[in-house]
């Protein structure tokens, strides 16, 4: 770490500035419009990651109850849910959503919401996970293209199994 001897640090710099220094592609996702602000609020790299957990998903911190860093803050998004939409069968927050910054509101990964739905619910794959949209979802109408419209509850639901409540 570039600590000297007797030196009371231990890290050659903080984080985030240490982190980004060998992460520049983490360090160009921060400065999208939408996302996560480091430092803001006290949001570091560690507050997420353990930087000696191994790589990619292992750095990942986890809560007691064995849940990732998101909902730490998201606690709005914590579950269990009686109808869990994702969670650990089909996902992590990440199949949905870009963690460090994006360009598309709510950080998502697609720029449409239809889009981003189809990925896992479309007639087209033979690896769908969840149902497919009924025939009365014309895609081609823009209507139906806003999926969260409707279904509200997208991280989880108590109530609905169509994420409606």
């Amino acid at each position: 770490h570039g600590a000297k001897a007797g030196d009371r640090a231990v890290l050659k710099a903080e984080p985030p500035a240490l982190c980004l220094s060998c992460h520049a592609d983490q360090k160009a996702s921060f400065s999208r419009p939408y996302g996560h602000r480091l430092d803001a609020a006290g949001v570091s790299c560690v507050s997420c990651h353990d930087p000696h957990a191994g790589k990619g998903e292992k750095s990942l911190r986890l809560d007691h109850a064995g849940q990732g860093p998101c909902v730490t803050c998201h606690a709005e998004k914590r579950g269990p849910f009686v109808f869990p939409h994702v969670g650990d069968t089909a996902g992590s927050c990440m199949s949905c959503h870009e963690a460090h910054g994006s360009v598309k509101p709510s950080a998502l990964t697609r720029t449409r919401i239809d889009q981003l739905c189809l990925e896992c619910h479309s007639p087209i794959t033979g690896g769908t996970l969840g149902s497919q949209p009924p025939s009365i979802h014309d895609l081609r109408s823009p209507r139906y293209r806003e999926c969260t419209v409707c279904h509200v509850a997208i991280h989880g639901s108590n109530t609905s199994t169509l994420f409606l409540k």
